[in-house]
């Protein structure tokens, strides 16, 4: 094990840190022998056998052509919950954990919920968490995103309401006035590609992804227009890029409580209107 470590520093030194390899391989190595990471501190007592090491070394092969570790995993952890993911659905930042307490310290008991654009359904589980009581739908383009949403819901049993729609024809179906919208939809500009990683271009899905150059805010316009109909208050992740843009946009739909709220690397990534 500790020469199988060695390979991994080695190997991924480049792309990742010291600290951040051995993180990466005590969880595979969990995943890999079938031990959990509390008992992961000697790795010379785990009892590794050949077709483990043969994963082990497959993995770092993953690793290396930069496939994420997520995705090697096939799970990872948001706002308390284990969720699938795989190259169907973008994996959750740690900014859309911000929008989540965000939501949370500021709203009491919603009795509706949507999210729109759900992907793995990682905010319309951690909303459903937050608030049991709260009657949640979740809704996406991508039916195989929505296969891996309904399977986080049955996982994390959190029930939740999904419907396969476009966000930018079909949210009229949904006749329901709901409390919260809340949405991360396609935020980036083709523009801003030559500053994106290989790992998210190459496996995470470019619809989820990406919005027009000549109207990168029409996503959200849809789910904005479809909120002022329920008379919701409305949650975005945004692209910082674009903050003036899309706050002048919900001023121009008719919301008038409007607030800008920065990330932890103080970049405006949400919003909030009622």
């Amino acid at each position: 094990m500790k020469t199988l470590l060695i390979s991994y520093k080695q190997a991924l030194k480049e792309k990742y840190s010291s600290h951040e390899i051995s993180l990466m391989f005590r969880e595979l190595v969990s995943k890999r022998c079938n031990v959990s990471t509390q008992n992961l501190y000697f790795l010379e007592d785990i009892n590794c056998t050949a077709d483990s090491r043969e994963l082990l070394l497959s993995d770092l092969e993953r690793l290396a052509l930069g496939e994420p570790f997520q995705h090697i995993l096939g799970y990872t952890e948001f706002c308390g919950l284990k969720l699938n993911v795989n190259n169907n659905v973008l994996i959750p930042r740690q900014e859309t954990t911000e929008l989540v307490e965000w939501i949370t310290a500021n709203e009491k008991s919603p009795n509706k919920i949507l999210d729109v654009g759900t992907g793995s359904g990682c905010i319309a589980l951690a909303m459903k968490k937050s608030f049991p009581q709260s009657e949640v739908w979740a809704v996406d383009k991508s039916k195989e995103a929505l296969n891996v949403a309904q399977k986080n819901a049955d996982e994390t049993a959190l029930f939740i309401n999904y419907k396969e729609l476009d966000m930018l024809t079909e949210l009229d179906e949904l006749l329901l006035d709901f409390d919260i919208v809340v949405s991360n939809p396609p935020y980036i500009m083709p523009s801003e590609i030559v500053d994106m990683t290989d790992d998210v271009l190459n496996y995470e899905p470019h619809m989820a992804l990406f919005a027009p150059e000549d109207d990168p805010l029409i996503y959200y316009r849809a789910v904005a227009e479809f909120s002022k109909k329920c008379e919701s208050t409305l949650y975005f992740e945004i692209n910082p890029l674009l903050s003036s843009q899309t706050y002048d946009m919900l001023i121009g739909i008719g919301f008038k409580e409007i607030e800008i709220k920065e990330d932890i690397s103080k970049k405006p990534r949400m919003i909030r209107a009622k």
